[in-house]
This record gives C-alpha cells, sequence and structure tokens, in this order.
C-alpha cells in the first residue's frame, strides 16, 4: 500500500500545484490513517501505527519532504528506521524502470491525466523508435478495457477511486477474512492495473498494480534476509545494496504436451484433453503453493506466471538450495506414485542477486537475472526425475499391479481402477473434471483436505458457487463485476483459463462443417495451433536499448507477461463463444494456444484471433504465426496437434507472421486480403454451378505450378493453360472470366493497388481452389 497516494491524489479535486509534488507519502497516510478503524478488525494497534508510518516515510529522498522526520533514512528510531529503508529500497529496485532521461518538468494539470501506454508498444526487435500512442482508459478491469482506446478524464480517475474506496472500506469491514493480502490484491489489480506508477515520465508504461507488487515482493525478501542473520536493526546492512539477497526461482513441465494430448482412443477424448489441459494449470498452482508456504511468502512473490510457468521471488537464506532441491524431490516422488511419470515438473533456481550490485546479477540487469535462473530451469528439463530415477532405492523401474485387473480401455497403459471400472484412475479422474468443466466457463477451484481431486500434495473440487470456507480459491475466468462478497472470506486469487467448450463431440463438430451448403461440402475437423512468434527475443532483448535508459525490468517483465496471458488465457473465451460457439478451446495459455472445430470455422477463426491479437498488441514486431490441420474426426488425436505444430513451425519458416493450411503458407497481410472474398467468390460460382469441378481442379493444378514455377522454368506452362481453359470454359461467365483474367495478367488497365492484389491472388491460387472443392464436396 505504500504508493497508494498517487492514486488518491491524482483524483483529488482538493490538491493544487504546490501541494503536488513530492506528497504522494503523505496522501497515502492520510488515506489509510481515515481507515484506523476499520484497519483494528485486522492488525494490532501497534501493527498499523508502523503501517502508517511506512507508507508516510518510504523515500530516503530530500525532494519529497520539508520534515526530516518523514524521511526513512532520519528516523530516530532505528528499528522504524530499518524497516522504512526496506520499503524505500525495495521501491527504488522496483522502479528502477523509469526513464530518468525523459523525466517531464513538473506540470500538475497534465500529470493529473497522465494515462498508462501499452507496455507492448515499448517493445523493438527490428523497428526502432516504437511510437507509444495506445494508453488505457481509468476504468476497472474487463475485456473491454484491456484494448486502448485512447480517452481518459479526471472524472473518469476520480470515480474509480471513488469505488476502490468504497469496496476498500467494505472489505476492511469483514472481521472474518483470513489473510487481508488476497482481498488487497484482488482490488488494487482491479482498480490500479490502468493507473501509471510514475506520471513524470513521458511515456509511463508500468502500471501501479505492478509496481505495488514488486515492491511487496522485494521488501519481504529484504526482510526476510536480514532476520535470518539477526540483523532487522543493523542499518548499515540494511541500507547495502551490494548484498546479493535474492534468488529467483522458475517453474516449468516437461511433457506437457504429450501429457495432454496423447490419447489412444476418440471415446470422451474432447473432455479428458480439456480435463488435462485444466488439470496442469492446477499442478503448477499446486507446487507454486509448496514454494510459498515453505519460505512463509505472500502471494505477491509470485512475479510472473503463464502458459505453464511460474517466476517466484525468494529471500537468498540459508539452505535455500537445499529447500528448493527438496520441494523438487517431493515432486518427483508424486509424479512416478500419483501419475506413473506422465509429467514432471522442473524447478530452476537462479544464482544470488543484489539490489544494485556492479559485478553480480542485480535488479539492474533483470533480464539476465530471468536469463540465469531459465538456464538452470533448462538443465533440469534435460532429465526430469532425475533424482528419483538415481535412486538406488527406486531403481529405473515404475511398477503396476496388474493382478486382477485388465489393462484401461481408454489410454491403454495402465491397469483399470476396479475389476467393475474398465478404466484407470488417472483416465477416470479426467472424465469427472472434463464433465465438471462443461458446467461453466466461471468456475471456483476450491482447496481443501476433503477434495476430491488430488494433485502433488493438495486436493481440490469444482464449484459454481462458494457454500463454504476452503483453504484456497481459485476464481476461474470470474465475472469480476459481479463476483460474490463472500469469497473475501478466503483465502482466494483470480485466474483465467482457455477453456470455452462446444456442446458437441468432435463427430458432431465434424459433421457441422459447411453447415450452409445443405449437407455439401466436406465433414472434417480443423485443428488450429499459434503462438507469438520471437516470444524470447521479445522478453530477453525487446525492451533493451543502446543508450543509458534501462526498461527491461522486473515491473515491465511482469506487466508483460500479465497482459499476455490476459489475451490467451482469458480474452480467448470471449472470441471463441461470442463467434465460434462450435469450437473447442483444448488449451490456451501464455502465448500460445491449441483449438479445433469445423474445419472452415477454424480457419475464419484463426483469422479474427490474429486481428484481435494485433488490435491488443499493436505493434507489428509482436507477430503471430498459426498451423491448421484437417482431418476425420476419428483421426488421432495427438497425431493431428502433431500435424498441426508441423504446419506452424512452416509457417514461422516462411519468415513469421503467417498462416500455413492447406501446407501452403503466406503472410497475414497477404491473407487477409484475399480471405474470406476472393475465397469466396470461387466457392459461390462453384455452389452455383457457374463453373464446373474440372475447372477449379484444374486451377488447383495450375496454382501449385506458380509455386513450384520458381525452381522449374517448365512449370510456366500454367499460362498457356489457363489461357486455354479461361476460353474453353469462361465465354459467357463473364464476371468468372474477368477475374481468372485479372490472375492471368492479361488486363492491362488494372490500377497498382489491384495489381498488387492479383499478384497475392496469383501465388496462392491453390489455396483458394482448395477452399472451394473442400466446401463444394458432394
Amino acid at each position: 500500500m505504500h504508493d497508494i497516494g498517487k492514486a488518491v491524489q491524482r483524483s483529488s479535486t482538493e490538491l493544487i500545484n504546490e501541494k503536488y509534488y513530492g506528497s504522494h507519502p503523505e496522501q497515502g497516510y492520510k488515506f489509510l490513517l481515515a481507515k484506523k478503524e476499520l484497519l483494528k478488525n485486522h492488525l494490532e494497534e501497534d501493527e498499523i501505527s508502523l503501517l502508517l508510518k511506512l507508507i508516510q516515510a518510504h523515500h530516503e529522498n530530500e525532494k519529497y519532504f520539508s520534515n526530516e522526520e518523514n524521511l526513512a533514512n532520519k528516523i530516530i528510531d532505528n528499528r522504524i528506521k530499518c524497516l522504512a529503508t526496506i520499503v524505500s529500497r525495495a521501491d527504488n529496485f522496483s522502479s528502477s524502470e523509469r526513464d530518468k532521461s525523459s523525466q517531464e518538468i513538473f506540470n500538475w494539470n497534465k500529470q493529473k491525466v497522465k494515462p498508462l501506454y501499452s507496455i507492448f508498444q515499448r517493445i523493438e526487435l527490428e523497428k526502432e523508435n516504437q511510437k507509444m500512442t495506445d494508453f488505457f482508459n481509468f476504468e476497472k478491469l474487463n475485456f473491454n478495457n484491456v484494448f486502448q482506446r485512447n480517452y481518459n478524464s479526471v472524472n473518469d480517475l476520480k470515480i474509480l477511486i471513488e469505488d476502490f474506496n468504497k469496496n476498500l472500506e467494505e472489505l476492511l469491514k469483514n472481521k472474518e477474512i483470513k489473510n487481508i493480502d488476497y482481498g488487497l490484491n484482488y482490488l488494487i489489480y482491479n482498480y490500479f492495473w490502468c493507473i501509471p506508477a510514475n506520471t513524470k515520465e513521458d511515456y509511463p508504461d508500468i502500471s501501479l498494480y505492478d509496481h505495488l507488487k514488486t515492491t511487496s515482493a522485494i521488501s519481504t525478501c529484504i526482510y526476510d534476509y536480514h532476520k535470518e542473520k539477526n540483523e532487522l536493526e543493523n542499518y548499515e546492512k540494511i541500507s547495502d545494496d551490494s548484498i546479493p539477497r535474492f534468488r529467483l526461482v522458475s517453474g516449468d513441465f516437461s511433457g506437457i504436451q504429450k501429457y495432454i494430448f496423447d490419447i489412444s482412443k476418440q471415446k470422451s477424448s474432447g473432455k479428458r484433453i480439456r480435463a488435462r489441459s485444466f488439470f496442469v494449470q492446477m499442478l503448477l498452482e499446486d507446487v507454486k503453493n509448496i514454494i510459498l508456504k515453505e519460505f512463509d511468502l505472500p502471494i505477491f512473490n509470485v512475479v510472473f506466471q503463464s502458459g505453464g510457468k511460474f517466476f517466484i521471488l525468494l529471500p537468498n537464506t540459508k539452505n535455500v538450495e537445499s529447500r528448493i532441491n527438496e520441494i523438487q524431490k517431493r515432486i518427483n516422488n508424486e509424479s512416478i506414485n500419483n501419475f506413473n511419470g506422465e509429467i514432471a515438473l522442473n524447478l530452476g533456481l537462479s544464482d544470488e542477486f543484489s539490489g544494485r550490485g556492479n559485478d553480480i546479477l542485480s535488479f539492474k540487469n533483470f533480464e539476465e537475472v530471468l536469463e540465469n535462473s531459465l538456464e538452470n530451469l533448462s538443465i533440469k528439463k534435460e532429465s526430469p526425475l532425475l533424482d528419483y530415477l538415481t535412486n538406488e532405492k527406486n531403481g529405473f523401474t515404475i511398477n503396476q499391479n496388474f493382478e486382477g485387473k485388465s489393462l484401461c480401455n481408454l489410454c491403454r497403459k495402465f491397469p483399470n481402477e476396479k475389476s467393475s471400472i474398465s478404466s484407470c484412475l488417472l483416465c477416470n479422474q479426467d472424465i469427472k473434471i472434463g464433465e465438471k468443466l462443461t458446467e461453466s466457463v466461471s468456475l471456483f477451484i476450491c482447496f481443501s483436505n476433503e477434495g476430491k481431486f488430488k494433485l502433488f500434495e493438495s486436493r481440490f473440487d469444482i464449484e459454481t458457487e462458494i457454500n463454504k470456507n476452503y483453504d484456497l480459491i481459485i476464481a476461474l475466468n470470474p465475472n469480476i463485476e459481479n463476483i460474490k462478497l463472500n469469497i473475501l472470506e478466503n483465502n482466494f486469487i483470480i485466474s483465467y483459463l482457455g477453456n470455452y467448450i462446444s456442446q458437441r463431440d468432435f463427430e458432431e463438430l465434424s459433421m457441422n462443417s459447411c453447415n450452409d451448403k445443405s449437407g455439401n461440402g466436406m465433414k472434417m475437423l480443423g485443428i488450429l495451433k499459434a503462438d507469438i512468434d520471437n516470444l524470447g527475443k521479445i522478453f530477453s532483448i525487446g525492451l533493451n536499448r543502446d543508450n543509458s535508459t534501462n526498461y527491461n525490468t522486473i515491473s515491465r517483465q511482469s506487466t508483460m507477461s500479465r497482459m499476455l496471458d490476459l489475451f490467451f488465457s482469458g480474452y480467448i473465451n470471449n472470441i471463441i463463444e461470442e463467434n465460434y460457439p462450435d469450437c473447442y478451446i483444448l488449451y490456451s495459455g501464455g502465448d500460445d494456444l491449441v483449438i479445433m472445430g469445423p474445419w472452415d470455422q477454424i480457419i475464419s477463426s484463426s483469422q479474427k484471433i490474429n486481428n484481435e491479437f494485433k488490435r491488443y498488441i499493436n505493434n507489428q514486431d509482436i507477430t503471430l504465426s498459426a498451423g491448421i490441420f484437417f482431418c476425420s474426426h476419428n483421426y488421432p488425436i495427438f497425431r493431428s496437434i502433431q500435424r498441426a505444430e508441423e504446419l506452424l513451425e512452416e509457417a514461422k519458416n516462411n519468415n513469421k507472421d503467417s498462416i500455413c493450411l492447406f501446407d501452403h503458407c503466406l503472410k497475414w497481410e497477404e491473407f487477409n486480403k484475399i480471405y474470406p472474398e476472393h475465397f469466396s467468390m470461387l466457392d459461390n460460382w462453384m455452389e452455383k454451378n457457374d463453373v464446373s469441378n474440372q475447372f477449379i481442379r484444374g486451377l488447383l493444378n495450375y496454382g501449385k505450378m506458380i509455386t513450384n514455377s520458381k525452381e522449374n522454368k517448365n512449370l510456366m506452362m500454367w499460362q498457356p493453360y489457363l489461357a486455354y481453359s479461361i476460353g474453353r470454359n469462361l465465354e459467357k461467365k463473364e464476371e468468372i472470366k474477368v477475374w481468372t483474367e485479372k490472375i492471368l495478367g492479361m488486363n492491362k488497365e488494372l490500377e497498382e493497388n489491384e495489381v498488387a492484389l492479383f499478384n497475392i491472388i496469383r501465388n496462392n491460387l491453390s489455396l483458394i481452389a482448395q477452399y472451394a472443392l473442400y466446401r463444394n464436396r458432394k
């Protein structure tokens, strides 16, 4: 809560210029002082006094105060002085992203309405000097507001803060709350996601939420480090920024794709895949909570999490490595004993790092800290379950007891659960979870010792409403504006998961292809696999600059990860549910997705997703590539996703920012110029029998000749072949004749833009023809 004054003062109509500059600590202090009686529901009197003092005195720079007693380093009481210095230094490490070269001259009216700009426009890979043009409105978080709309007013901010204040008071009034951290995290995220942390920059792109969250995590680590060493009142140690007080642990899965999609039988395969994708996320939550509990850390120390991966900031306390290794061993044992080694979660611990050290890793070069943690994680991923398999007591054998049991008829790997049940424990669990997930997109994942479903070390239930208290609740894809206040009495977090599910099975989905064709058209499934291009470069060097400004910091990394996950885990549900209800999100999170549905709808959905992604990011250096594979409904699901992955790789080999379908790759920009308009034109002519099946097959062959003519000049014969076909088949079909003559290049009166368009059509003629043949198959 240390910088809450930044939001409060900007929404005030009473402050004048000379009272603004440097006044946010005092404003935050007064804001919470007015809530002192409510704070007594959760804190002791001395804790409240300390909280207020740390908010009031969380800076060491004299420009903020005329009263030295409100400077952290000038406080007389040594204990409070040390604690205030911890907050001050954590605030500095978190805000090291601020661009000191572009600090604006103080202007109250301008800074009062300074908006939060999109973090994605800060990324530079190929195009330098990316313009910062898009900013967010001052509005509560929802999927309409995450798109930059470039309008703000003092009144909007005032309404937002007044609503926050009202809900904060409701939170503090509730005496039944176990841990106030969870409710605060929910409120601050919901309201402060769109408020900039620093309004003195030209284009602030770090939200106040991310700054508050990372400052809290850093403060906790500094405190725990010195507490263990009995140095909490040693000002010299507390203020030494070169001490390596931090570690960063990362967690990621091995075998996740194989585990989710390796389904040997199609029976209930949709539910099982969806269940496994969801279950992997819950396993991640389980391990995350194991680590937080082991080190007694608040939820803020999970600095970012998305797409099956998390990063937790740890204090560099004694035995931190052995404690992480022990957690790894526990997870490995559970993976073998409960999941037959089908999936493994690996932990990578960074080397120690400091706040501002020059010779070692530090927050000043946080991208190197990330890289170091990921390198150590990569080593673990190369040999998952190693400590279990190299333990002499365990050996390399995973024993399965088949006595009195038969092989599971679904996965064909493990013994059935009971003689009366034909499937194994894991497949049965998949089916039960899959059935629960179809009840609603918005669900509550409730953790308790009595939960039906077992993770590594926790158990959980899936509910549509909260009817009692639990150890932890994950509100999955909630409607935030309608979330009920009784959740505040629990430890809870808000999470998003791409989990929209069609109510049809795979065969029904395939039969719904070409549903506008009165029974005609190929009845097939489409499998879309897509992900962000150059994601590693975006995170590692996208924020780097050659000048002295440092943009690659913990706050920006946290913001970028959170905003990407919001699209792929949350907004993706809206796109599919509202536009393609027959499609099925098999997996979506972090930066990639797998979606299945009627083949023609999958093509359309790929374009919609890419267009929405571009609108969300609005940076030409951040692009998406996609591969689409078509198959029958009984084609092995794992193999179909492998083929979609292969086509995705072909799209990336096409210099990325591309789509690959029908084994043909083209840039999204080209695809958007010809789909759906020119695809539909040929499709409609064929449906009305204006052109024959034979003519379209000819176009398909000519298109393939065009594609391959660069390597084989003999294939340039497509031109006379097409000219002959036009003369023979289209003499009385003027509209079609004109279109095909433009492809041939016979029309010399075209405008320059039309020439460019028909060059694209010519180069992708086989794709357009294949689409028309599939749509009109009888």
